[in-house]
């Protein structure tokens, strides 16, 4: 049946003189065929790799998603552990409050120094502690004086440095709310003994006895 077919088609080319026109018909058809598959494979090829890039891309996204939710979730919990340690700082100190001891000066010279010095760099600073501030020695909330003149400038003195409205600007260079009570709880304290001192009036002030504790040695 070879044989014969390949007869047939020696015959056939032989009697149809247009047969090599037919055959490169054929062969465009047939090239024509493969380039269109060729170009369907390109297409799904292209359309495969872009379904990857997507994919890869939306992975990333997702990563990157739950990425920043974790970082998110860590610092949430950090500034959630630094609010608690705050928390616990601050109940810690106003359970302890102030030292007074510490605070206050052992004499009415060294006080004037000391708080000239804690003004100046509390403002230079621009912050600073309330248990910083010096007070006045023990039981001398006023400045001794010899008559009751002398005592009278020293109330005032003592009225202006300790009125609160004295203590807004300090006020403003405290973040910490605790800060801010612990500051108004000494000046607040310190005014109310300025005032009741001036109550009393010169003749009802019992001021300690000399002694090296409370009083400075004149230089």
């Amino acid at each position: 049946m070879g044989r014969a077919a390949g007869l047939y088609r020696a015959y056939e080319k032989r009697a149809d003189p247009n047969w090599r026109d037919r055959e490169d018909r054929r062969e465009e058809a047939a090239e024509a065929a493969r380039e269109e598959a060729a170009e369907r494979a390109a297409e799904a090829e292209a359309t495969a790799r872009q379904a990857r890039q997507a994919r890869q891309q939306k992975n990333r996204q997702s990563q990157e998603r739950e990425q920043r939710s974790s970082r998110r979730e860590q610092d949430d919990q950090q500034r959630e552990a630094a609010r608690e340690d705050r928390a616990a700082e601050g109940r810690r100190r106003h359970a302890e409050g102030l030292d007074f001891d510490r605070m206050r000066q052992p004499c009415w010279a060294k006080y004037e120094e000391a708080f000239a010095i804690f003004k100046e760099r509390a403002l230079g600073a621009g912050t600073f502690q309330v248990r910083e501030i010096p007070l006045p020695p023990k039981g001398m909330v006023v400045e001794a004086a010899p008559d009751a003149e002398s005592w009278r400038l020293h109330v005032k003195q003592a009225t202006l440095r300790w009125h609160p409205d004295r203590w807004v600007q300090f006020e403003a260079l405290l973040v910490d709310p605790i800060e801010r009570a612990l500051l108004k709880q000494v000046t607040e304290g310190m005014f109310r003994s300025v005032t009741r001192a001036k109550l009393r009036g010169f003749g009802f002030v019992r001021f300690p006895a000399r002694s090296a504790g409370m009083w400075c040695p004149t230089e």
